[in-house]
């Protein structure tokens, strides 16, 4: 008897917590904490684009969209909506446990010279009250991701350093520049080159590297050594 009364089966607890929701930051996601979006790296033609930021709950898929309420933190964006974005899409759809929040942006010519920041904030919505306030991601067997109510979006019209260059692109690629980066852009017919789990082949940064060696020789063949904006010869 003793046998048989000493276990006793736990019951199970359904999930009754307040629905969240933060913006997602996978590690190997090199725009985890920003998200820059350059139109110099897009043809002259193009005057607005989408950028999608991941964003994931805590709880339960519902079988309904849900709506996610978004602001601009004031003291930290000069981007002005209408102007310079506009929010597409802010939403959980049915059934969804992670999603993307669409921003479109616009093509400006002040953006030639000067950078455009937009901070967004999670604030609380019918559907959903703001998730983690910041948690970073980390490379561990343990923590692969995090999240963050905030996420700073930039905007610009000029060649600026892929968010990735320092952390995987300079084992091919060597030291940035400006004019460095417009090369390889022109040679391999790519602007942004993304390594993880959803990125380019691992071979494929090899072929990349042995690409730019040989349309080097043979511009300094014709040309002479290319130097970059910082008065650099540049070499892979």
């Amino acid at each position: 008897m003793a046998a048989f009364t000493s276990c006793k089966k736990s019951e199970l607890t359904a999930y009754d917590q307040p629905a969240q929701v933060q913006f997602y930051k996978l590690f190997d996601n090199p725009r985890k904490d920003s998200f820059v979006y350059s139109f110099a790296i897009k043809p002259a033609t193009m005057l607005a684009d989408t950028v999608r930021l991941p964003v994931r709950i805590s709880g339960v898929a519902m079988d309904k969209d849900r709506v996610i309420n978004l602001k601009a933190v004031a003291d930290s964006s000069n981007a002005v909506e209408g102007t310079d974005y506009k929010i597409h899409r802010a939403i959980i759809r049915a059934g969804h446990y992670q999603d993307s929040v669409e921003i479109v942006v616009f093509r400006r010519p002040e953006m030639k010279d000067a950078e455009k920041k937009l901070l967004l904030e999670i604030i609380a919505s019918v559907d959903f009250q703001p998730g983690l306030v910041n948690t970073p991601a980390a490379n561990d067997q343990l923590k692969l991701s995090g999240g963050s109510i905030r996420m700073l979006v930039k905007i610009n019209d000029f060649l600026t350093k892929p968010s990735n260059w320092d952390q995987y692109l300079t084992t091919y690629f060597g030291t940035y520049s400006r004019v460095k980066y417009a090369f390889i852009i022109q040679v391999t017919g790519r602007s942004e080159f993304p390594f993880g789990s959803t990125g380019l082949p691992f071979g494929q940064f090899g072929a990349y590297q042995t690409m730019m060696r040989q349309a080097l020789a043979d511009y300094v063949k014709d040309h002479g050594p290319m130097i970059d904006e910082n008065g650099n010869t540049i070499s892979f």
